[in-house]
């Protein structure tokens, strides 16, 4: 049993290293540069907003679902008040 945990302690690691190393900026990138092309005034402006759009949708709705689903299981852990400190 403790090998088991030493190897899915390792491999949560390396997916949260490799989802903070690659994951996390490639998505800042691409939010930032459809968010520009989005307002950016251009001969090819409809087309742009529209390829913009879509990467934001396919970058936010599955976040957006995500937060749907585990507020309402997760969310009386952050609402609730700590204990008031004992004198």
């Amino acid at each position: 049993m403790r090998v088991y945990t030493v190897v899915l302690t390792a491999g949560t690691v390396l997916c949260l290293t490799a989802a903070a190393e690659v994951t996390i900026p490639f998505d800042l990138h691409l939010l930032t540069a459809a968010t520009g092309h989005l307002f950016a005034p251009d001969a090819s402006m409809a087309v742009r907003a529209l390829d913009s759009g879509v990467v934001l949708a396919v970058l936010l709705i599955p976040q957006a679902l995500w937060a749907r689903a585990w507020w309402p299981r997760n969310g009386h852990h952050l609402t609730r008040r700590p204990p008031a400190p004992q004198l």
